[in-house]
């Protein structure tokens, strides 16, 4: 299975893949999306390689695209600034939202991520409650 390709599943549901590298705040995303949504079908993504090669295939049209993304800035292995530049140059913010989720994003970085066509960007809260209520916020917005 292709890591942006979640297995297609029932037609209800939707389908995010997450690049983060941080096994801690995963962990914490993954969590919450299942307390959020029960519709929803979270596929993470460690490596920023792995992702772009993935969305290579995406746009070659030999694998489904997920119903949205959400998207670590600071990524040990890439820049999700250029990340989220390559994903908006093959979708645009209608065919595939992105959402940025940053710990301490300061409001140039939040400007750039804007810029670059990012659908919404939030910083990544301290409390599990919060988790759970951006994400489910960002499952509306992903669910089409």
């Amino acid at each position: 299975m292709n890591d942006l390709a979640p297995d297609a599943g029932p037609p209800d549901i939707t389908r995010i893949v997450c690049l983060e590298d941080s096994d801690a705040d995963a962990d914490i995303i993954e969590r919450a999306v299942r307390e959020a949504s029960s519709r929803v079908s979270l596929t993470r993504v460690r490596r920023t390689a792995t992702f772009l090669d993935a969305f290579e295939s995406v746009a070659a049209g030999e694998v489904s695209v997920a119903d949205g993304v959400t998207l670590d800035l600071s990524l040990v292995d890439g820049s999700g600034f250029e990340v989220l530049r390559v994903v908006r140059h093959l979708f645009d913010r209608r065919e595939l939202p992105v959402a940025v989720l940053s710990g301490g994003l300061s409001t140039e970085e939040m400007y750039r991520a804007y810029s670059l066509g990012a659908n919404v960007a939030l910083t990544k809260p301290m409390r599990f409650r919060e988790y759970v209520q951006k994400l489910t916020g960002l499952c509306s917005l992903f669910d089409r």
